[in-house]
């Protein structure tokens, strides 16, 4: 511990000697070892610019030093100079023909001109004649991953793992190219796998709690969550995680709890994210704790009064206490902010039509079709305003636009016989209705639902049965 410190230490004052130097223009000099620090010190920071000045500096002084071309060839590709890393990292391995930073960087230099066959051919050859196969074909790995050939990019972390089973890198991708790809039970496999080796890895726990949750394997999710919390008590992921678990099981209580552990450790660190108070909100609004609900968004638009799904959440808390003309507020802002989210132009259409804004609500509910025309409710909603309007003829066109864009929805279909009674058009009702019986048959009831006209409903209750006992002696 004492020897880091007075490692720390003496990088700090490297890093002060050099900056001196920069801004007096004098000459001092640095050790190769004081170079790497300095230059590592500005590419941690992510301070590009200085950190060239020193690796160029460092490189007038060390030109045979491999380290430094390495070092040169990365913060060049990061600035988009890709012919001269090229040229730099070619120099390193005339020097170094066998050095698998080498060959990463190189590899990753042809990845981002695209040229990933070139990049692959090139990883196999140096795996003839490079020892540290394991980190080659991790290399390997991560060209195929930039490809998009993830069956291929999966082989190749799985040789990592075989010949280095604590490659933690290697796992993490590993999984996230199973997820990726939905082989889902494969990846909890490789996960427990690691995690049997190092039953520490927090980011593996996460990861674990991610694949559970995605199966709808909530009481395991939870688990895994907790063994990261376990593990890295601040791990603000974790516990938003947590809570959306708990919103899936809707257990709203305890998703508000775990939303509330992550923001606390937010605004500890001075990050504080206007998503983490909008899932606070949503979590008290799924409460009926409507007034919380709205202080939480309005503290999410404190940080960013453009955050869309916070006018959307007090759009929701107003149309749930039937304060429509505030709903429709608060839901039009949310539509002049992201106007391609189909469910603003839904909820906006409810509190419309709400209020009897007929033309509006149609106009919104247009607008939401289009933009999620295998949104299902939204086709019967939108139809039924006309029906309910007595424009049959329009609600027949709405419902059938909608059964071209879902003809598997059978719910649509019995909204349609309604329609074409309601327009006397009965023997289409009916060739529409033997239609949606075979699909469905108990899914009948909803005409009961849409017609309230007695007589009518006796007739339909005779048909249904005499098609009932058709069927029946088939």
């Amino acid at each position: 511990m004492a020897k880091n410190f007075k490692d720390r230490e003496e990088g700090a004052e490297w890093v002060s000697r050099f900056e001196a130097m920069l801004q007096n223009g004098n000459t001092a000099f640095f050790d190769l070892d004081s170079y790497e620090y300095i230059i590592q010190y500005y590419l941690r920071n992510g301070n590009f610019g200085t950190a060239r000045q020193a690796c160029e500096l460092a490189i007038e002084s060390y030109p045979y030093s491999t380290d430094l071309m390495i070092d040169y060839a990365h913060i060049l590709a990061n600035t988009g100079e890709i012919e001269r890393a090229m040229a730099t990292i070619e120099s390193a391995e005339l020097l170094l023909p066998n050095d698998v930073d080498v060959v990463m960087v190189k590899s990753s230099l042809m990845a981002q001109n695209n040229h990933y066959k070139e990049a692959v051919d090139y990883i196999q050859t140096a795996l003839e004649t490079i020892e540290e196969k394991d980190e080659l074909y991790f290399i390997l790995g991560v060209t195929y991953q930039q490809w998009n050939r993830f069956d291929k990019a999966i082989e190749a972390y799985q040789q990592t793992i075989k010949l280095n089973p604590k490659h933690e890198d290697a796992l993490l991708e590993l999984g996230f190219c199973l997820d990726l790809t939905d082989q889902n039970e494969q990846c909890i496999d490789v996960y427990k796998a690691y995690l049997d080796h190092e039953p520490y890895a927090f980011q593996a726990w996460y990861n674990l709690g991610i694949i559970y949750s995605k199966l709808e394997r909530y009481e395991e999710a939870l688990d895994a969550y907790e063994f990261a919390i376990a593990i890295q008590d601040e791990f603000v992921e974790a516990y938003f995680n947590m809570g959306n678990v708990y919103m899936s099981m809707l257990r709203f209580q305890k998703a508000f709890s775990s939303y509330e552990y992550a923001q606390q450790i937010e605004k500890k660190r001075g990050q504080e994210n206007p998503e983490t108070l909008v899932f606070m909100g949503l979590a008290c609004e799924h409460l009926e704790n409507y007034t919380d609900a709205m202080h939480y968004f309005r503290e999410a638009l404190k940080i960013d009064n453009d955050y869309a799904e916070a006018w959307f959440g007090m759009g929701e808390c107003m149309l749930r206490q039937d304060k429509n003309y505030e709903a429709i507020h608060f839901f039009s802002k949310a539509v002049e902010l992201i106007p391609e989210y189909a469910i603003y132009w839904q909820k906006l259409a409810e509190a419309e039509y709400k209020i009897d804004n007929v033309v509006s609500s149609i106009k919104a509910y247009e607008e939401a079709c289009t933009l999620e025309p295998d949104n299902v409710k939204c086709w019967i909603d939108w139809s039924l305003i006309y029906y309910q309007q007595g424009d049959f003829s329009k609600a027949v066109e709405v419902i059938g636009d909608g059964i071209e864009q879902n003809p598997e929805e059978t719910v649509l279909y019995y909204h349609a016989v309604a329609y074409m009674l309601g327009l006397g058009k009965f023997k289409e009702a009916l060739s529409i209705l033997e239609r949606a019986l075979m699909m469905d048959y108990e899914g009948h009831a909803v005409l009961f639902e849409i017609i309230d006209n007695l007589e009518a409903q006796k007739a339909l209750h005779k048909i249904i049965a005499q098609y009932s006992d058709l069927k029946g002696d088939k």
